[in-house]
């Protein structure tokens, strides 16, 4: 454990600038960690943060393992450090890095069905199947998830995106 711990610093940290000391089996960094690290534990923090919002919702609505497992997809690395360093990173992305954020946007788009996207076939015809109403709830409880997290009361309105989205005439 202690040597994986080792190998992670060492791999994001300039040992240079940072003084690693062993205390049994931690490490304690003299100096503040690395920007990158510091944007992943962020990231990793809301991720929490929103499926705990996200749970509440769903637990309202009896969505129960919808709300365990609500985007967790989010935890793999395919799209946690994509995300990480678009939004954490506190600089502008590269070429390279928007291309990989853009492609973990369609990913986790892809792989989570309580996301409209997901079931669009044909988004110039705006045809798509039709969505079941787990997921449409599921989808909900995701927006309302986010007045929890800024305190707020969402508009009833605000959630009538019906028309703004594409989704199969059965979902409307």
């Amino acid at each position: 454990m202690g040597f994986f711990i080792f190998l992670v610093i060492e791999e994001f940290c300039s040992l240079e600038n940072h003084r690693v000391f062993s205390c049994g089996m931690k490490y304690i960094l003299e100096r503040s960690i690395n920007p990158l690290i510091r944007a992943y534990w962020r990231y990793f923090l809301y991720i929490l943060n929103h499926k705990l919002n996200v749970l509440i919702e769903c637990w309202k609505e009896g969505l129960y393992i919808e709300g365990i497992i609500h985007d967790i997809s989010k935890f793999s690395p395919a799209e946690f450090f994509p995300y990480a360093k678009k939004f954490y990173s506190g600089k502008p992305l590269n070429q390279e890095d928007e291309l990989n954020w853009k492609y973990a946007w369609l990913r986790h788009q892809r792989k989570n069905k309580h996301h409209w996207e997901y079931w669009v076939i044909n988004p110039n015809t705006k045809e798509a199947l039709p969505m079941p109403k787990k997921y449409v709830v599921e989808m909900v409880c995701d927006w309302r998830s986010f007045s929890r997290k800024w305190g707020r009361k969402v508009k009833e309105s605000n959630l009538n995106l019906i028309d703004k989205i594409v989704v199969h005439p059965e979902t409307k």
